[in-house]
């Protein structure tokens, strides 16, 4: 595997993560109300621009059209695994599965170098997000310290990401 590949699974990853917190907040506060509550992430625009679905469009070759389509189906199963996990009939590892293939097929779709640091301004927003939530949770004695570390490093992942781009669009 490619570093570029590493870096795309990670930068996925992150933003996969990022997106199930942001989307269904941290399920050891809604399956165990006796534990300390820790404020939900707030869920930005960016964080709804990157779920949005694609609208199809007149012009659309059938390529575009598939994509959209791919696009489309991965953020229904994310939102179907979502709501599977609070019925309880789903782990969590099956929505960060989806949220990693939704984030993945963003970032696949980006059409140029501009539009790739778009997308990862709103993952690196989205990133910062899951960052600052599993910081709380480990603060509030309910979050494990490696998924802070994980999120952290997803973030930097991110980060490095975007600078590279930015600095291939500058050259």
């Amino acid at each position: 595997m490619g570093r570029a590949t590493r870096t795309t699974k990670r930068i996925a990853l992150a933003a996969g993560m990022a997106m199930l917190f942001a989307v269904t907040g941290h399920p050891v506060n809604a399956q165990e109300p006796s534990r300390p509550a820790v404020q939900q992430p707030e869920i930005t625009e960016k964080v709804r621009v990157f779920l949005k679905r694609l609208p199809k469009a007149d012009g659309d070759t059938e390529l575009q059209s598939k994509l959209k389509q791919r696009h489309n189906a991965a953020i229904e199963l994310l939102e179907a695994r979502v709501a599977e996990y609070r019925r309880g009939v789903r782990d969590i590892r099956t929505v960060f599965d989806a949220a990693r293939t939704a984030a993945e097929i963003k970032l696949q779709m980006a059409d140029s170098p501009e539009e790739r640091i778009q997308i990862l301004e709103q993952t690196l927003d989205i990133a910062r997000l899951l960052e600052k939530h599993m910081q709380q949770l480990v603060e509030a004695g309910v979050g494990a310290r490696s998924d802070a570390i994980e999120a952290r490093l997803g973030r930097l992942s991110v980060e490095i990401e975007l600078l590279r781009a930015r600095a291939a669009v500058k050259k």
